[in-house]
């Protein structure tokens, strides 16, 4: 299997506070100042799952299957692409979940030795001030290669520009 190494996004929707974008901006030039990774906001798509297709080398733009069951055929269409996000909910998935997806997929046909991601989404900074229960160690041992902390639109901005100069939580 191809090791990735563990990455760190934020994810929020273009809504609320972030439907600004002159927020946006200031928020990405934040976070790469911090040490993230990558700002994901929701995009809500339902198809244009070959969005990658017809795009030159070597800029290809990953696709990656968002899912809110683990049904075979979602499984079978993301084992094509490029990643997987697994939904659930308000809740962040657990380590059994994540590796019984990785699992799933192996057997739908995703080669052990081709690059895949896993994002998952949960908070973990230490800015929140509930504490943190997300197992990102284990996580990233059951395959999980992103961890994206989630901005919801109701938290004040300021608390979520705290959480972005904070950086991201480390394993």
């Amino acid at each position: 299997m191809i090791e990735n190494a563990l990455r760190y996004g934020l994810y929020l929707p273009p809504f609320g506070p972030f439907g600004d974008p002159a927020v946006l901006v200031d928020l990405a030039v934040r976070a790469e100042a911090s040490g993230w990774d990558g700002v994901f906001l929701w995009d809500h798509l339902v198809s244009g799952v070959k969005l990658g297709e017809g795009v030159p080398d070597p800029h290809p733009i990953p696709v990656w299957v968002a899912s809110t069951a683990g049904h075979p055929r979602v499984i079978r269409r993301a084992a094509a692409c490029d990643g997987i996000f697994p939904i659930r909910g308000n809740r962040t998935p657990a380590p059994d979940e994540v590796a019984g997806l990785l699992a799933a997929l192996r057997r739908a046909g995703l080669p052990e030795s081709r690059a895949f991601d896993i994002a998952v989404a949960g908070n973990a900074s230490p800015a929140w001030q509930e504490p943190v229960t997300a197992d990102l160690a284990g996580l990233a041992q059951a395959g999980m290669t992103w961890w994206m902390e989630s901005l919801i639109h109701f938290d004040p901005l300021e608390l979520s520009l705290e959480i972005v100069d904070a950086g991201p939580p480390r394993v």
